[in-house]
């Protein structure tokens, strides 16, 4: 009597079809549980991500306040200046869309050496900009390699640490943002004083150089191989963007980052016309605002890994929508300026890195760096949206105060209170399929 051989538990965690193998069952793309199968350790991986970050968000955020310097010497009237930062924003969205069906056919160590090199090329373009076309050109080539360079640098870090810590390094690794408004746009303005409106892109794409050489050389040598090509185009195009869990996760990405940008271009304004705050003062602010940023990145990210996201993104929301009504619910607000600055912007990071965490456990390794550029254009698609539609509702009163930012505030609000609702949707359907 023959004895059926035993076969290990079939715990239903199944994802995308695989290949059949020789034997007949298909093969998964699930990692380890408590181990990560890339050759690039937690350390180095969240340095390079963190460093990619950095060089992203820094080449965005000091271009608008370099507005004043380049618009008279390049004859760019002040209201068209909005069209630069535009430009960027969406190109950087189409651009991911486009790069996702090509970044996971690359390896990592191809893809980052491609985005960055890009991005660093764009961005000394600038500087030899000579009117308005020629700077809006570059401007769109930059954003075209800076949102697909995201979403690598996400995926790269998402390859080398296992889900249990992936809010920590997350959170470490996303520090680069409010480390490129701390000190990224002051320094950015002190050398447009110094040397130029030129000097600041010079600066910028040299940083980018250097991290650009350093990333690549630090890839171990055994990941230049990359995925198979047929598993990998088989997971990385429109298919996975079929997968019902996928397009949540894209749903609550958009969310945060709409009603954070219907909120965020309009804070200075709303402080200097309506408050009363000198335009001077906005710069510690600022810098206040920087430093929590810093410190929450860092106490929120384990504590997602301990918590889970439904609940940190409860937090988060909590904040947010405090912060709002503190500012906008009655006829003046009820928290200083400082502390409008410190609460939204915990607020805001609290949910981004519960959002980034949880969304880096959606997609199968192979398919990562194209779903994390899908994701990072959802989220350019939503801020401009959000910017462009508190316009919309907000027109100038007596003394250039802005009127309207009570329904601005209303449809963020609105916006922020599907966050935990969706997350809390998105944390359970990766549980009962089982994390890739």
């Amino acid at each position: 009597m023959n004895r059926a051989r035993s076969r290990p538990l079939d715990l239903g965690l199944r994802i995308s079809d695989g290949p059949r193998t020789p034997d007949g069952p298909r093969t998964q793309d699930t990692a380890p549980p408590l181990h990560s199968t890339s050759p690039l350790s937690e350390g180095r991986a969240t340095l390079i991500a963190g460093a990619a970050f950095f060089i992203n968000v820094l080449d965005f955020m000091i271009v608008m306040p370099l507005g004043p310097f380049f618009a008279p010497a390049l004859g760019i009237p002040e209201a068209q200046l909005g069209w630069v930062g535009g430009a960027y924003t969406f190109a950087a969205a189409a651009a991911g869309l486009g790069a996702s069906f090509m970044l996971d056919r690359m390896s990592r160590r191809s893809a980052l050496m491609v985005t960055l090199g890009g991005l660093t090329a764009a961005t000394l373009a600038g500087a030899f900009a000579w009117d308005f076309t020629s700077m809006l050109a570059a401007r769109v080539m930059a954003g075209a390699f800076a949102g697909p360079a995201a979403g690598v640098a996400i995926a790269l870090l998402s390859d080398a640490v296992p889900s249990q810590r992936r809010g920590r390094a997350m959170g470490r690794a996303m520090i680069a943002f409010s480390i490129s408004a701390v000190l990224g746009v002051p320094a950015g303005l002190w050398l447009a004083t110094l040397g130029g409106w030129q000097a600041p892109f010079v600066a910028v794409a040299g940083l980018g150089a250097v991290v650009a050489a350093f990333s690549v050389a630090s890839l171990p040598r055994r990941m230049a191989a990359g995925p198979d090509p047929i598993r990998a185009q088989r997971l990385s195009d429109w298919g996975l963007m079929k997968d019902p869990i996928a397009i949540l996760a894209l749903v609550c990405s958009s969310l945060i980052m709409f009603s954070g940008f219907s909120i965020i271009p309009n804070i200075p304004s709303f402080l200097v016309k309506n408050v009363g705050i000198d335009p001077g003062g906005l710069g510690p602010l600022y810098a206040a605002g920087g430093a929590v940023s810093v410190i929450t990145l860092l106490v929120v990210g384990p504590l997602v890994d301990r918590f889970g996201a439904v609940r940190m993104a409860t937090a988060g929301t909590l904040v947010f929508l405090g912060t709002l009504f503190a500012m906008f619910g009655a006829a003046t607000p009820l928290m200083a300026p400082w502390a409008i600055f410190v609460f939204f912007m915990m607020g805001m990071g609290v949910r981004n890195i519960t959002n980034q965490t949880l969304g880096s456990k959606v997609p199968p390794p192979r398919a990562r760096a194209g779903f994390q550029s899908v994701n990072t254009a959802a989220q350019q698609f939503a801020s401009g949206l959000g910017a462009v539609a508190s316009t919309r509702l907000l027109h100038s009163g007596e003394g250039g105060r802005l009127i309207g930012l009570d329904k601005v505030a209303a449809i963020s609000a609105a916006a922020a209170f599907l966050v935990p609702i969706f997350t809390g949707m998105l944390e359970r359907a990766v549980k009962a399929r089982g994390e890739h």
